[in-house]
């Protein structure tokens, strides 16, 4: 068995720990027309992709940029939040993560401490 590492759940759990902000994330059912699933597209670590969080006031500036440099596989997650929570669902609604940023911070600092001395 492999153990994930990695993926865009990782990733928007970093930039939640690091910003100490939460996340409200919607993805489509299906990336690049075709069906995914959930696990490879949470923790799946193929392919090179990047996670970029851009204020509120500034998207058409940079959705302009991508459309002038011809950068078109790109896809709008969601927003930035203030309520410490890491939310990610479908499109539709259907709910796949909700951690609070206090929580995932603490386990992400204290994982070595963790595995040394067999606490959960």
């Amino acid at each position: 068995m492999t153990a994930l590492e990695g993926g865009l759940a990782i990733a928007l759990a970093e930039c939640c720990i690091s910003a100490q902000l939460g996340a409200e994330i919607e993805l489509p059912l299906a990336i690049d027309q075709r069906q995914m699933r959930w696990d490879r597209v949470l923790f799946g670590e193929g392919g090179a992709r990047i996670v970029v969080s851009v204020a509120a006031e500034k998207t058409n500036i940079w959705q302009k940029f991508l459309q002038e440099t011809r950068l078109t596989h790109w896809l709008p997650l969601g927003q930035v939040s203030s309520d410490q929570t890491l939310s990610v669902k479908t499109v539709e609604g259907v709910p796949l993560l909700s951690l609070n940023v206090e929580q995932i911070s603490d386990r992400w600092a204290k994982a070595i401490e963790r595995q040394i001395s067999d606490q959960p």
